[in-house]
């Protein structure tokens, strides 16, 4: 009985395991994407970046700092990109808080409604770059 149920559970895992791999049984291969991101012109101070893709689900994102980002490890393919506010990291007035906000229009936060596209391809880029208008 014992060894009917490590049988089992072994041949489960296996299962489990060999359903983890990329569509195709073709290696995901990762990659480093960098740009800039400008708000009229300038470069944006701080926030976030997020690269999805409908077609395979996957997401990333990564800090902006005075208008550069790096996101590691994404997979090479085309996204739709979204550009949110960081949050605060530390206690901050109300006020500023609210006008940190909407700094970043609405349409640029979500990366469905952004408009904004990527293409990452293999060996990775360093140079996206997004206009926030």
């Amino acid at each position: 009985m014992n060894r009917l149920l490590l049988v089992t559970l072994v041949l489960g895992a296996l299962l489990l395991v060999g359903g983890c791999g990329a569509k195709g049984g073709r290696d995901v291969v990762l990659v480093e994407a960098q740009g800039t991101v400008t708000l009229k012109g300038k470069p944006l101070a701080t926030g976030i970046v997020s690269l999805s893709s409908p077609s395979t689900g996957f997401a990333a994102s990564g800090p902006l700092t005075e208008g550069k980002f790096v996101i590691s490890n994404i997979p090479v393919g085309k996204y739709q990109v979204g550009v949110m506010p960081a949050p605060p990291t530390e206690a901050v007035d109300p006020s500023q808080m609210a006008k940190a906000m909407n700094e970043i229009p609405v349409k640029f936060r979500d990366s469905l409604t952004s408009g904004l596209t990527a293409d990452v391809p293999a060996g990775g880029t360093k140079t996206l770059s997004f206009e926030l208008k």
